[in-house]
């Protein structure tokens, strides 16, 4: 299973479904829609399952000002391609 690393300061947003989207610049192919993902912090114990529902790419001028500030500090202001990933959590035991 495929896993996706989250800074500690987004799980609680994860978990109360605040937060169903996370944008990356890919290093390599991204996870496929449909798929069951591990979300970790780090390389630990994941803190919940979740499946793919989108992949799509996004402008980083599509996005809020707060969320596009986030990414600037990421990334820089070096113009990478850039991609949502939006899922949903599973159950527990998934």
């Amino acid at each position: 299973m495929r896993s996706i690393w989250f800074k500690q300061c987004y799980v609680a947003d994860i978990l109360s479904g605040a937060k169903r989207d996370t944008i990356r610049a890919p290093k390599r192919a991204p996870p496929e829609v449909g798929s069951i993902v591990a979300l970790s912090v780090g390389p630990v114990r994941p803190f919940a399952t979740a499946r793919v529902i989108d992949v799509s790419p996004i402008k980083a001028s599509a996005l809020e000002p707060a969320r596009r500030a986030e990414l600037r500090a990421l990334y820089g202001k070096a113009k990478v391609p850039l991609i949502r990933i939006q899922f949903e959590l599973c159950p527990a035991g998934i």
